[in-house]
């Protein structure tokens, strides 16, 4: 089978475009989900600090936000620590924060096949004469396809971290 050299170019122009809208799409589900959950964040440091002080400082929320998620495990499992008071809202902090290092690694996958797939394409794209010419054009369209469904897996795994991670625990 002969592919044209115009229905190749639409090919991998069609696949460029589509694999750039999609990635887009899922970086504004992401930047949406990541905000958030750093928007209930804000909103227990908020509660957890009108208390004015009576129960715990303000400083020490502030030394609080500035540990690692280890060391915030580490203090609430402290009996004597001074974040004991707020211990719910201090372990759904910690909650949040997992939740977005979760995310963020997923993202980071997705960035990385994505950013394959568009390499592959544009090479193609860019090498399209050449490749008619040396008749490798069918093997890179299937190594095209292939990059593709293994995208679209990833996309699919991605989408349902990001619904699942719940913002608000029911």
């Amino acid at each position: 089978m002969l592919i044209s050299n115009q229905l190749a170019y639409y090919f991998f122009s069609a696949l460029l475009q589509a694999n750039a809208a999609i990635f887009s799409i899922i970086g504004v589900f992401y930047i949406f989900r990541i905000q958030s959950l750093n928007n209930e964040i804000s909103i227990i440091k908020s509660n957890v600090m009108e208390d004015r002080g009576r129960l715990i400082h303000s400083s020490k929320v502030l030394l609080w936000e500035k540990l690692t998620i280890h060391e915030k495990e580490k203090e609430l499992k402290n009996k004597k620590s001074k974040y004991q008071t707020y211990a719910i809202h201090f372990r759904r902090w910690i909650e949040i924060e997992i939740n977005n290092s979760i995310l963020k690694k997923y993202f980071i996958v997705l960035f990385i096949f994505v950013a394959f797939v568009l390499t592959i394409n544009a090479v193609s794209l860019f090498l399209l004469d050449y490749l008619l010419t040396i008749n490798l054009l069918q093997v890179v369209s299937w190594i095209n396809l292939i990059a593709e469904l293994l995208v679209i897996v990833v996309i699919v795994i991605t989408i349902i971290k990001i619904v699942t991670t719940r913002a608000t625990k029911k």
